[in-house]
């Protein structure tokens, strides 16, 4: 939406069982952009899992910087010496990367020089199951895994999205873009299309020589069974699949299965013309889904205007920050008089450029004509010091508190969370600023209108209730925060994670404080830290390296 470009994915399965995946990207602009694709796949993985490529380098990721190496014999940047990893039957010394048991984490950007190669592709192969390895070919520059790894946050991640299951949910995403790494992007010229045509075939190899220990023997019954004219994925196939792929991009649909979101369609208008014929976007008709988002944004477009029942909704529902949009908003203020919608969503489009002076204006203009919490909370983030900040998201939160039991239907859906964004916002600064006493006053606010909007299941509002607890510092507070921190699952808290920890540990300690009758030595603090180690819920932090409490 912001760039007004499209894209498109054709797909087609072919008698053989090769599936065939054509992305295409379209910008009809008068400017170059910079395009970002990676076609990802989740696979099903165990440490016996091997990938197998052509490659001759990997830039990797093991370490902070990204790196230079041999594929697939090199030495991961590990400092834990207890580290073994997945050694096969009779592998010698050199740590092969081509299986998952051996990385501790990281990102793979595997190099693949086309002139050495017959055709670049990802698969992968259990080698202790019987021998089926599945291809994912692509004629593109890019070619990657990732995988969470075997350490103990990459562990505790797996296991965590797997719903707590432990070692149920490994899997290693294969992917292939465009650009050589993700750290890059690749052009899209003004008024241009780029596509092509990656492909997916599962073979039943050799599991013998899949599970060679000398690589290239692997990569040679992998690329035998591409090059098999009557069962393979051949270059001269792959030539004909795309074309004919291409040759049917821009063709009109003839039988829509399920209608998408109607942006594109919102987008198409104000342009004046379709931005592919192979794109069918519509606009929702009045009570359908989406109308209500759209319904203004075509307002300003057929009368230059928005009308009385917009202005008068409880809070706008959707933002355009385009320059297209902000000079529609502009002229509408020009021949209509400013009103306090088109002053907020004015003010917005100049903070989303960066700007200071002219969006305070603009929200100070909208809250004279019309008092909204999005004005106030916009105000609040462009502030200079934490007073002043709290300030406004206080009378964010006072107007927020004045209407929020006015509406019904959908306008209390709305309120509901507009009102849950609001807090997690307000919560999170409290928590960065340490103002424990207005996180506290917020939080009974909270506990107050509990009955009607569910602020409880938020993560913020639960580690708040664990910061308030732990500043009390007795052994009620400290206990009452051990409960909470046990019982949630905080399904937002990546990298932040080591908060937990920290909460956690700091309430302990607390507790052995108290029992002791005064301060802690360093090591009366880490003997309490070890008797009571974070649990399982809590474990790692997201991309960590180490973990001790998950191994």
């Amino acid at each position: 939406r912001y760039n007004s470009t499209v894209f498109q994915v054709d797909m087609m399965l072919d008698g053989k069982g090769a599936f065939f995946f054509h992305p295409k990207i379209t910008n009809n602009n008068d400017v170059d952009l910079r395009g970002y694709w990676w076609t990802c796949v989740a696979v099903d993985s165990t440490p016996s899992t091997r990938i197998l490529t052509p490659a001759s380098h990997v830039a990797e990721t093991t370490a902070s910087n990204m790196r230079d190496a041999p594929w697939p014999h090199f030495t991961i940047l590990n400092q834990n010496s207890s580290f073994s990893g997945y050694a096969p039957s009779g592998a010698d010394y050199r740590q092969d990367m081509s299986y998952i048991g051996n990385h501790l984490t990281g990102d793979m950007f595997l190099r693949i020089m086309d002139d050495d190669v017959y055709t670049p592709y990802i698969a992968h192969t259990d080698i202790e199951k019987d021998g089926f390895f599945l291809v994912h070919g692509h004629k593109l520059n890019g070619t990657k895994f990732f995988t969470w790894g075997q350490n103990g946050p990459g562990r505790f991640m797996q296991d965590f999205l797997a719903g707590g299951l432990r070692r149920q949910g490994d899997y290693t995403e294969l992917q292939v873009g465009p650009a050589p790494t993700q750290m890059q992007s690749f052009p899209v010229p003004a008024n241009s299309k780029k596509e092509w045509t990656d492909w997916f075939k599962g073979f039943d190899g050799d599991q013998t020589e899949l599970s060679s220990l000398e690589y290239s023997d692997a990569i040679s019954e992998v690329d035998s069974h591409i090059q098999n004219k009557d069962s393979g994925v051949t270059n001269d196939y792959q030539k004909e699949m795309d074309d004919f792929l291409k040759s049917i991009a821009d063709l009109p649909v003839t039988e829509m299965l399920v209608q998408g979101s109607p942006w594109g369609a919102l987008e198409e208008k104000l342009r004046g013309e379709s931005f592919s014929r192979g794109l069918p976007f519509a606009l929702p008709r009045e009570g359908e889904e989406q109308y209500d988002e759209m319904k203004p944004w075509l307002e300003l477009l057929e009368d230059g205007v928005f009308s009385a029942e917009t202005l008068a909704m409880y809070t706008p529902v959707s933002f355009q920050t385009t320059d297209a949009w902000m000079n529609l908003l502009e002229v509408s203020a020009d021949k209509f008089g400013m009103n306090y919608l088109t002053a907020l969503h004015l003010g917005i489009g100049y903070m989303e450029r960066g700007e200071i002076d002219r969006p305070v204006d603009l929200f100070q203009t909208s809250l004279k004509l019309n008092q909204t919490v999005v004005a106030y909370r916009n105000l609040a983030l462009l502030q200079q010091t934490p007073s002043e900040v709290n300030d406004y998201f206080q009378k964010a939160w006072s107007h927020f508190k004045a209407t929020e039991n006015t509406g019904s239907g959908k306008d209390a859906m709305l309120q509901a969370r507009l009102g849950r964004n609001l807090a997690t916002e307000i919560l999170s600064y409290y928590q960065q600023e340490n103002m424990v006493d207005d996180m506290s006053d917020l939080l009974s606010d909270l506990s107050d209108l509990q009955s009607r909007i569910d602020f409880e299941s938020l993560d913020l509002v639960q580690t708040s209730r664990v910061i308030v607890k732990l500043s009390l510092a007795t052994t009620s507070s400290y206990n009452s925060a051990l409960k909470i921190l046990a019982s949630n699952c905080f399904p937002t808290y990546a990298s932040a994670r080591t908060d937990l920890s920290s909460f956690w540990f700091r309430a302990q300690e607390g507790l052995a404080e108290i029992n002791k009758g005064s301060p802690l030595t360093n090591i009366e603090a880490l003997r309490a830290r070890k008797a009571a180690p974070v649990p399982e819920n809590i474990g790692c932090q997201y991309g960590g390296q180490y973990c001790d409490s998950y191994w």
